[in-house]
C-alpha cells in the first residue's frame, strides 16, 4: 500500500507541474489554448491568456505556486530514495558485521501476517531498539473472525518467525485490526 499512496503522490506532483507549466506558457504566448489537446481547457486557457494587469499577475503566481508546489511534493516522495536503507545489526564479532534492510524485516512481518487465512490485508513497521524489536502491525480482518484469537495468532507467529530467521529478539507485538466492510465476503466460519 505503501508504494501505491507514492505512485498516486508522484503523479500528483507531475499534475501540479504539468498545470503550471501550462499556464506559464500560455501567459508567455509560446502555446495557444486552441492548439492544445482536447477541448476541455480551452476557455479556461484562453481567459488565462486574454488577462491583463492584476489577475496576469495572479495567473503567474498560481503557475508559479502550481510548479513549486508539485516540485515539493516530488521531492518528498524521493526522500526515502536517497541514501542508505536504514539497517538492523544481527550480529558484531570477530568474523565481521551482520546487517539486514529494515524494510526487509517489515516485508517478512507483513508476509507472515499475511499467511493467516482470516487477515484479508495488512501493514507493518519495525522499531529496532537496544533490546530487539518494536513490531506494530495493522491487519484487516475477514468480518466473523475471532479478533482476540487471531491478533494473538499473529503476535505468536511474528515473535516466532523473526526471531527464528532474523535471530533478533522481538520485545513488543503491538497488533490493531478493524473487520473488513466488504459485504461480498462471507462470514468466516470454523
Amino acid at each position: 500500500m505503501k508504494y501505491v499512496n507514492a505512485l498516486i503522490a508522484v503523479l500528483v506532483a507531475l499534475l501540479l507541474i504539468a498545470a503550471g507549466a501550462v499556464i506559464l506558457l500560455v501567459m508567455g504566448e509560446v502555446i495557444n489554448p486552441d492548439d492544445m489537446p482536447g477541448e476541455w481547457f480551452t476557455p479556461q486557457l484562453q481567459a488565462i491568456a486574454d488577462s491583463t494587469g492584476t489577475e496576469q499577475a495572479i495567473n503567474i503566481a498560481i503557475g508559479i505556486g502550481l510548479i513549486v508546489l508539485g516540485v515539493i511534493l516530488l521531492g518528498l516522495q524521493l526522500i526515502p530514495f536517497m541514501g542508505e536503507p536504514k539497517m538492523l545489526l544481527i550480529s558484531n564479532g570477530d568474523a565481521g558485521t551482520i546487517r539486514v534492510a529494515v524494510d526487509s524485516v517489515e516485508q517478512l512481518a507483513e508476509r507472515t501476517v499475511q499467511s493467516n487465512r482470516a487477515v484479508t490485508s495488512n501493514d507493518c513497521s519495525i522499531d529496532p531498539d537496544e533490546s530487539g524489536l518494536r513490531v506494530r502491525c495493522h491487519a484487516v480482518l475477514v468480518m466473523g473472525s475471532e479478533v482476540p484469537t487471531v491478533a494473538s495468532d499473529i503476535q505468536a507467529a511474528i515473535k516466532d518467525v523473526l526471531e527464528r530467521l532474523v535471530g533478533v529478539p522481538v520485545t513488543d507485538v503491538t497488533v490493531r485490526t478493524k473487520l473488513a466492510r466488504d459485504g461480498q465476503r462471507s462470514v468466516l466460519a470454523r
